[in-house]
């Protein structure tokens, strides 16, 4: 008896998982649908592509983020936040010194020290002036800020 051609089987369909299915759920429109399963490199780090551009994980600092060449979308502290590829937000890491994408120019910020404040207020933002002088501490910028009070948030934008 001749064999029968036996059924083509196809690939089972590409899937974004983790931190990529989180950032892609986010914002469905921007990412795109995956093209191929995430792949790790040799240190660690994983990619995946997309139509639209590509997700990348940094296993070094947990970083996740969609890039489509010109913008890159992160899941940050405060949810998705999107920058240019030429720009950091000042919670990222930014071991080249590109311009920071979230720092107002021109603007003074202020905080409590005191042990349960949590909180920085742009000079623009009347709720630092309810601060005890006692405790009042300011900063050139919101990266100086964030970086001498980690686990601070930003009340309002300038």
């Amino acid at each position: 008896l001749p064999l029968a051609d036996a059924p083509a089987q196809s690939a089972p369909p590409c899937q974004f998982i983790l931190g990529f299915a989180t950032l892609h759920n986010l914002d469905t429109a921007d990412t795109g649908s995956c093209l191929d399963n995430q792949a790790f490199a040799a240190n660690g780090d994983a990619q995946e592509h997309t139509t639209n551009g590509l997700m990348a994980w940094r296993k070094a600092d947990n970083w996740t983020a969609f890039t489509n060449g010109y913008w890159t979308w992160i899941n940050g502290p405060n949810g998705l936040a999107k920058r240019l590829n030429t720009q950091r937000f000042s919670w990222e890491a930014n071991p080249d010194n590109l311009p920071l994408a979230d720092a107002p120019a021109g603007h003074t910020f202020y905080a409590s020290s005191y042990y349960t404040a949590n909180t920085i207020y742009c000079d623009d933002d009347p709720g630092w002036r309810s601060l005890s002088p006692a405790y009042l501490v300011s900063y050139p910028s919101l990266a100086a800020a964030e970086a001498a009070l980690p686990g601070y948030h930003l009340h309002q934008a300038c």
